[in-house]
């Protein structure tokens, strides 16, 4: 995959996610479908997950993100 400035990220929020196939299978999805996106996993605990909420506020990303159920409270 070549990533250019066109590209956008989005990605799958939770804790644990090390383990998770996710990215590889959605990256190779993404690309075999012509998409500009690069999919990532962010391993975020419930105590920094408001804080990761408003980090992607402030940095204007848009698009799908999705995050484990449990942390959706407050949200």
């Amino acid at each position: 995959m070549d990533v250019t400035a066109k590209y956008e990220l989005i990605g799958l929020m939770a804790y644990p996610i090390r383990h998770s196939l996710s990215p590889e299978m959605q990256n190779k999805a993404l690309e075999k479908a012509g998409l500009p996106f690069t999919y990532m996993a962010f391993e975020v605990d419930n105590d920094s997950f408001p804080g990761a909420i408003e980090g992607l506020k402030a940095l204007k990303m848009r698009g799908n993100w999705c995050i484990n159920a449990e942390q959706t409270t407050g949200v």
